[in-house]
């Protein structure tokens, strides 16, 4: 009734720990990137902003209580 709506993301994004874990361990970070549909590591601005803003805009005003995964389609693949 106070229009307040809850979502929550799983960003799978470049952070300085992600950076730090693809240079310590690149034999472990391949295999990840692999088993990722898009192959990439999301950019934090490009790919995890853009849907937060949208999240939080008018377009997505029905939409309230899901956990979407921001992840190149990671949490899907098993």
């Amino acid at each position: 009734p106070d229009g307040i709506r809850t979502n929550v993301i799983m960003p799978f994004a470049r952070t300085e720990a992600v950076d730090r874990f693809f240079t310590n361990e690149p034999a472990m970070a391949n295999q990840i990137l692999d088993q990722n549909p898009l192959g990439k590591v999301g950019h934090p601005e490009q790919d995890i902003g853009r849907t937060v803003a949208f999240l939080v805009g008018p377009s997505a005003a029905y939409i309230n209580g899901v956990t979407l995964p921001i992840d190149g389609g990671a949490s899907y693949v098993r």
